[in-house]
């Protein structure tokens, strides 16, 4: 987290940034694997989902494999679900002003300030995001098995846990929220 934080004559600005680096998501709406995993109908080619990059004779891209609407899902489509999860986020921006002079000592105010807050106002940097495959890098749950089932806690077998992978939606984006308010000390 890193925090801005700048005072010039009456006004104050504070900047709050989170960032995570080198992990991966797993973004469950990009396949379907017929078997109830994913979203159906993924790879069909159907309207009103996702802005796809199909692989077409006129569009040999690669980066999604060529519609099917005769499959529920595709064999190893679901290595397409792990994406890059790195992201940079302004998490807060505050910006205030305080009044002072002989009106606030005449309403024998001792304090005044103004202010409006921003919370989750906007994503800096994602590669998700960029490239238009989810609205929010940061992991929103958390997926089935991750690996070969159990892992182990502990040199000698230990207690077994489960893997997990960090799972993101495609219709939970950050909620946004903007304050203004007041602040009077008496």
């Amino acid at each position: 987290m890193q925090l801005m934080q700048v005072t010039a004559k009456n006004f104050d600005l504070n900047v709050v940034m989170f960032g995570r680096f080198g992990q991966t998501v797993v973004a469950t709406y990009l396949s379907a694997d017929g078997g109830a995993n994913g979203y159906p109908f993924f790879m069909n080619s159907r309207v009103n989902q996702l802005k796809v990059d199909y692989w077409t004779p006129t569009n040999p891209t690669n980066a999604f494999p060529q519609p099917d609407a005769s499959r529920d899902g595709q064999l190893y489509t679901s290595t397409l679900t792990y994406r890059n999860g790195s992201f940079i986020k302004v998490r807060t921006i505050d910006l205030g002003y305080n009044f002072s002079g002989k009106l606030l000592d005449k309403a024998k105010i001792q304090s005044f300030r103004v202010y409006v807050s921003a919370q989750n106002p906007f994503i800096l940097w994602a590669p998700l995001v960029r490239d238009d495959l989810g609205l929010d890098p940061e992991g929103n749950g958390t997926g089935n098995v991750n690996g070969a089932g159990n892992l182990s806690v502990g040199s000698l077998g230990g207690t077994p846990v489960q893997g997990r992978a960090i799972t993101v939606g495609a219709g939970v984006p950050p909620t946004r929220q903007f304050i203004f308010g007041v602040t009077a000390k008496f």
